[in-house]
């Protein structure tokens, strides 16, 4: 058998610097998964065969020529944020994008250069939510106001009383004429666009009555002698000085509009609606969803809509359809990575999204018999590649060999907190129940799908937020109010509280286990750690206190996600900070600042797929465990090594799950031995281990470890 030891004494020996071995692994990398099929603006471009979509993911570039999606753009191709609310195509062939918080991103002609425009440069807000091209201006409207430039390096403003009293949003820009309209949720407004471009105060035009429809003005379409508005509640048509009604829209939602020969298309809640010699017609049928946003004319004339679900285009009266590969909604709520290191993620409201060899696929009622979409609160996938997916209210259900879902009935409290895996074939359950003092802990047996309770005496109302197993099997459980309980292997209980510890507060939203022995735990205060021997509070500045999520990957850094963004704790103490906008100069380019939950994947020996759930779409970061560390030293004794007066030779100073392999000069592999567990860092090899009599000479011993690079070490045999 192998013999592992930890010993202080050994004999002596002689330190070998670590030699790398092959080409370091790809440096750090963002990939964000969003939804683009949400198009909410589109703008055809003038000068090609395309399309420009504005998505809550991010822009989409479609050429309507080929029906193909050309290019996608994110926050880690140049936007500054992929919530976008308006697009429009300039006179010199910039296309302009507005955007939820992040000002203005603008592409030039070439397609290959970008620029932002925010409140640094005059902007009057960062969240611009129409967008219109006049001459050589761009008229954005924001959440204070509406600003114009003609030059890109100045944006006066004009705040949003001005425009019209008690407006809070422009909804859209047009013009005709030299005259600039603006559509508000309080009414229309209109200014000639000399005043603008002069530079002087602008003499507004207010209409606030549109017949029956609403005051709350979302589009205008404007030709040489029609001019009609889409509101809240319907459309009207301005005829003299009078706005009249159109028929048949009352009730919906009317987005946008376009004209195509003598026929009005409107973009409404309620899908398209046609409007051909005073007769109105619905034309949703074939639209992969009736929840439609935008609409627009291609260059042989086709109508294109932008849908809740994707693109379509009206060929003959029948719409051909475009979906996007991407996931179906924008607030990931939990993730997790299958056995293939692909990710699960639920969506609240609309079901599962998983990725499978590079495609999307969701799951919902529709297609599983299951209401999977209903309240998701936990989710992992077991050794066996089986996905448990929690709900609250509604129970477990599973998913496996990529055809079965199952509802599991355990007869116990159907609200699932969460889900946590050991090593004997056991998952550990937190479930909820409508009176507290039923709350309980359970455990589901993978071999003889039995099950098993641990009922909390110390505490009435348990709540159980958090799960977490240490190296003893002592089991700590967060609660909602009570701050952690221990279950120890004999079946005792330990309460950890404010009162009786450094545990910065009581609510428990995260916890995680580090070596075996440290458990870190997220509170809704701060972040603390239990040494082994006591809790104490996390001495270091973190970007919020509120700790939602705590993951460790194999190079023990801990991942801390929070509310305003990931926190990384390095394995030697360093802590680092990844924010949408980049705050910790590290290169982030995180979706969104408000993690609900992290996975962690390995994606090769050198590198883990980190996974954050946020509410703008699913980040990754493919971190290289490698690159942050320092070179290593590594003890070989005794060395060289005397077979017939030493029984065994010793590797020292080894990291956690280290592997090392011994092969002869000629590549014969003679052994591989398992290192030890941290905080061992000595592995005693018995010569009996090994097939192969030791002849004398030199044997390169290959050392590898995750987080580490991977080296070679020479060790001299003497007979």
């Amino acid at each position: 058998m192998n013999k592992r030891s930890s010993i202080k004494h050994f004999w002596p020996g002689l330190t070998l610097a670590f030699l790398f071995l092959g080409s370091a692994a790809s440096s750090q990398s963002w990939t964000s998964y969003t939804n683009y099929n949400q198009v909410v603006k589109l703008a055809a471009d003038p000068a090609s065969p395309r399309l420009w979509g504005a998505t809550p993911g991010g822009a989409v570039l479609f050429s309507w020529q080929d029906t193909l999606l050309v290019e996608k753009y994110d926050n880690t191709n140049s936007l500054p944020n992929v919530e976008l609310t308006s697009v429009t195509v300039g006179r010199h062939g910039f296309k302009w994008f507005g955007t939820y918080g992040g000002g203005i991103a603008r592409l030039d002609s070439t397609g290959s250069s970008w620029r932002v425009f925010n409140a640094i440069d005059g902007l009057i807000s960062d969240t611009v939510t129409a967008l219109c091209s006049y001459q050589d201006y761009i008229f954005a409207g924001t959440r204070q106001g509406l600003s114009f430039s003609n030059d890109a390096d100045s944006w006066p403003g004009i705040s949003n009383n001005l425009i019209f009293p008690n407006l809070q949003t422009i909804n859209s820009i047009a013009q005709r004429n030299d005259t600039i309209w603006v559509a508000t949720d309080v009414g229309l407004s209109r200014a000639a666009a000399s005043y603008f471009i002069s530079h002087a105060s602008p003499s507004w035009h207010r209409d606030s009555a549109f017949g029956l429809s609403s005051r709350n003005v979302q589009c205008i379409y404007l030709a040489d002698t029609i001019t009609i508005v889409g509101t809240l509640n319907g459309a009207s048509r301005l005829v003299g000085t009078a706005w009249q009604p159109i028929s048949g829209l009352n009730g919906m939602m009317v987005r946008d509009i376009v004209l195509q020969g003598d026929s009005l298309f409107f973009a409404t809640s309620q899908g398209i609606r046609l409007s051909h010699q005073d007769s109105l017609t619905d034309l949703t049928s074939g639209l992969l969803n009736s929840n439609t946003y935008s609409l627009a004319i291609d260059g042989l004339g086709r109508v294109w809509c932008g849908t809740e679900s994707g693109l379509a285009v009206l060929q003959g009266n029948i719409w051909h359809p475009y979906h996007f590969n991407c996931i179906n909604g924008s607030s990931c709520f939990r993730v997790a990575a299958d056995q293939n290191n692909q990710p699960w993620i639920a969506l609240p409201g609309i079901g599962l999204n998983h990725l499978n060899n590079g495609r999307w696929e969701l799951f919902n009622s529709a297609n599983t018999g299951y209401p999977l979409e209903a309240n998701p609160s936990a989710l992992f996938v077991d050794r066996t590649n089986t996905l448990w997916y929690g709900t609250w209210g509604l129970g477990i259900f599973t998913y496996r060999d990529d055809v079965t879902w199952n509802s599991l009935s355990s007869g116990l409290p159907p609200n699932i907190q969460c889900f946590l895996p050991d090593q004997k074939n056991w998952i550990y359950i937190a479930h909820w129940d409508h009176a507290p003092s039923n709350d309980i802990i359970s455990r589901f047996s993978l071999s003889d799908s039995t099950w098993k309770t641990f009922p909390c005496p110390l505490i009435t109302e348990l709540r159980p937020q958090t799960l977490t197993l240490d190296d003893e099997d002592n089991l700590w459980v967060g609660t909602y109010f009570a701050g952690v309980c221990r279950r120890n292997t004999d079946g005792s209980w330990i309460n950890y509280n404010t009162n009786n510890s450094q545990l910065p507060g009581h609510k428990i939203l995260s916890s995680a286990c580090e070596n075996a022995r440290q458990i870190w735990i997220g509170t809704e205060s701060g972040l603390a750690f239990y040494d082994g021997n006591n809790i104490s509070q996390y001495p270091r500045s973190l970007l919020s206190e509120n700790i939602t999520s705590i993951k460790v990957d194999r190079a023990n850094n801990k991942w801390i996600g929070t509310d305003k963004g990931l926190n990384l704790i390095t394995w030697d103490g360093q802590v680092q900070a990844f924010t949408q906008r980049d705050l910790g100069n590290t290169g982030s380019k995180l979706l969104s600042d408000k993690i609900n939950d992290i996975s962690i994947a390995p994606i090769d020996d050198q590198t883990d797929g980190i996974y954050i759930a946020t509410e703008k779409g699913l980040s990754l970061l493919k971190y290289n465990l490698v690159l942050p560390r320092q070179a290593l030293s590594v003890n070989v004794a005794p060395n060289p090594y005397r077979p017939g007066q030493d029984p065994y030779f010793y590797f020292s100073n080894l990291p956690s799950q280290s592997v090392v392999r011994i092969f002869t000069l000629d590549g014969r592999l003679l052994g591989t031995f398992h290192g030890p567990t941290a905080p061992e860092h000595i592995l005693v090899i018995n010569p009996e281990d090994i097939p192969s009599n030791l002849v004398s000479g030199l044997y390169l011993c290959h050392v590898s470890a995750p987080g580490f690079k991977q080296t070679v070490c020479k060790l001299a045999v003497i007979r």
